[in-house]
């Protein structure tokens, strides 16, 4: 979490709570170096939701586990966008 805040702050992002919270999960389970890639200075926040789906391979495949996971992160992610 304390990661997610960091680049927030860093980038001059407004994110929400549930933003946040996506990120934290997903930098959990993906290291923080994928966050900063994901987060990109230049990627709007549909972008960022949308490359989240990208992780989602293990040992050159998708998963079904990650495949469902990166769909709930990115879902929380856009909360209060649709």
């Amino acid at each position: 979490r304390q990661e997610v805040l960091q680049v927030n702050s860093q980038q001059n992002r407004n994110w929400t709570e549930n933003q946040i919270d996506a990120l934290t999960s997903f930098t959990y389970n993906t290291g923080g170096g994928n966050l900063r890639r994901l987060t990109q200075s230049d990627r709007s926040d549909q972008q960022i939701a949308d490359t989240m789906l990208q992780y989602e391979n293990a040992g050159g495949r998708p998963l079904a586990g990650l495949t469902r996971r990166r769909r709930a992160e990115r879902e929380l992610f856009m909360t209060g966008y649709n």
